[in-house]
Parts: structure tokens; C-alpha cells; sequence
């Protein structure tokens, strides 16, 4: 069984009971190893809550699958690092099955979206109706984060192997 969880829900009673139940991994979106950008985002967690809730599944023996978002508001290769380093020490306390970078996106409608057609950097897409959804996230990074895409995309490569290091494959 797999469940999507956030380590803020995740207390030692839920982790245990998780395990009765036979749960085998558990998806947890971390988002950043930077408490900066955590709380830009308004996440409501911090990386001591994800570190210990990562513990937890570690100690009951639950796989990990640990998603990222890059790109976030007020990104740089210094949270970046942070959020590698991170990721490092999740693996370090759980079984991390599977790591992921997604490159934030901003789509049609959601807030990310209307902050940058409502700035100078994409106002050009306020009334597209197909935006090109690269061209718009390359617009986005270029106003918002110190990243630019292949960065990005480069460091997405980078974090999956953490899960590669641990995980079924033993490493480490």
C-alpha cells in the first residue's frame, strides 16, 4: 500500500499505524531543504519536521518517495544546495526509494501564474490563451528566482540519484 502524505501529518501513532496496515511506502512532499524558501511558499512546515517525520518512517521500516519542487519563489544554488543536503540527510534516517526535482510550473490559473502575468516579466501571457508552457517558466524563473531552467534541470538529475545512493540499491 502507498500513501501521499505531508511530515507534518506524519506523528509516530500514524507511522505505526501505517505500518499495521501494511504500507510499504509512503510519497512525501518535502519541497525545499530551505526553511526560506518553506516559509516563502507558506508550507507551514520546516525541515526539522521533515527530517524527524523521515526518521519515523526510517524506523518502521516504510520506503520513501521524496518530491522537491525547484524554481520556487526566491530560489538560488545556495537553497538548492540546502535542499540537496537535505535530501542527503532524509536518506540518511529512511529508505528513500525514489527522489524528485519538479521544476515548478506556472499553469493557467494558479497563483504563480497570475503573479507573473501580472508583472513585468509575463505580462505579455495575460491574455494567451496557449502559452508555451516552457517559454512561461523560463519568464518566471527569469523574474522571481536567482536559477535559470538548465540549472534547474541539471540539479533535478542530481537529486535523483539520491535516491539511487540509498533505496533498494543499497548504497551507502
Amino acid at each position: 500500500m502507498k500513501f501521499y502524505v505531508r511530515a507534518d501529518r506524519l506523528p509516530l501513532e500514524v507511522v505505526k499505524a501505517l505500518r499495521r496496515i501494511g504500507t510499504s511506502i509512503v510519497f512525501v512532499g518535502f519541497e525545499s531543504g530551505s526553511d526560506e524558501i518553506l516559509r516563502g511558499i507558506g508550507k507551514g512546515i520546516t525541515t526539522e519536521q521533515n527530517f524527524q517525520a523521515s526518521r519515523r518512517l526510517g524506523q518502521e521500516g516504510i520506503k520513501v518517495e521524496a518530491s522537491f519542487v525547484v524554481g520556487l519563489p526566491g530560489e538560488t544554488e545556495e537553497s538548492l544546495e540546502r535542499t540537496y543536503q537535505h535530501a542527503r540527510e532524509i536518506a540518511d534516517v529512511c529508505d528513500v526509494e525514489m527522489c524528485f526535482a519538479n521544476i515548478i510550473m506556472p499553469v493557467p490559473g494558479s497563483k504563480i501564474y497570475e503573479r507573473l502575468v501580472n508583472s513585468p516579466y509575463g505580462s505579455q501571457y495575460r491574455l494567451s490563451d496557449n502559452p508555451d508552457l516552457e517559454e512561461i517558466t523560463r519568464a518566471y524563473l527569469q523574474g522571481f528566482t536567482h536559477v535559470g531552467f538548465e540549472t534547474l534541470q541539471e540539479f533535478g538529475k542530481r537529486l535523483e540519484q539520491v535516491g539511487r545512493l540509498r533505496g533498494s540499491h543499497g548504497y551507502i
